[in-house]
């Protein structure tokens, strides 16, 4: 399928923009703004292609604890989020953001 110049830039700025988020490069919003896109069409954008939509570490789940005033995730916590499954606990418990 052949692409015009605009479009191939569009969608190379998309799979760039994809693909840094993903390694953890540049947050969602960056990634977004990069691509053209806002957020919320970033984020659909990610979905669409199966590319994880909310990308949670360590380090990323400590600086939201600071930000939400809790100095830090008890230890049972620590013990749970060994998998994916747990992080969405831990998030859902800790933050009060229900994600799933």
């Amino acid at each position: 399928m052949r692409r015009s110049p605009t479009e191939f830039v569009q969608e190379m700025k998309l799979a760039a923009a994809m693909h840094w988020y993903q390694q953890g490069v540049m947050s969602q919003e960056r990634a977004a703004e990069l691509a053209g896109y806002n957020r919320r069409d970033f984020i659909h954008a990610l979905a669409r292609r199966s590319v994880d939509v909310f990308i949670v570490d360590e380090e990323s789940l400590a600086r939201e604890l600071v930000l939400k005033g809790k100095k830090h995730v008890d230890e049972q916590s620590r013990r749970n989020a060994c998998c994916e499954s747990a992080w969405v606990d831990v998030i859902n418990r800790v933050l009060n953001l229900p994600i799933c």
